[in-house]
């Protein structure tokens, strides 16, 4: 059963254009992959988005996510986090405990 359908808040939703993109150098060789925890999220989601990436069933209401639902909630909490005026370099904390719930 997946997750009921997520609603950003309106301050977390990027402008069009400004998502989140996979940057690979041109002229690359197929047989290299040099991506990061994100990247490979992303293209997940480009090539598996209704593949199911995360569930959380120990709960009481379970939660579950598509590759394409769990890559557009980063993408918005990253846009929040910018709106918020935090800039590339920055430190960020997390305090939350060790859940599939908290992969965002």
């Amino acid at each position: 059963m997946l997750s009921p359908v997520f609603f950003p808040t309106p301050a977390s939703i990027p402008p069009p254009g400004a998502g989140l993109t996979l940057k690979t150098p041109p002229n690359l060789p197929v047989h290299l992959h040099p991506l990061n925890p994100l990247d490979f999220l992303l293209r997940a989601a480009q090539i598996y988005p209704d593949k199911v990436a995360l569930v959380h069933a120990d709960v009481e209401y379970p939660v579950s996510y598509t590759f394409a639902v769990w890559a557009q909630r980063i993408q918005n909490l990253a846009y929040a986090l910018i709106q918020a005026g935090i800039n590339p370099g920055d430190r960020v904390a997390v305090i939350a405990p060790n859940s599939s719930v908290n992969s965002l």
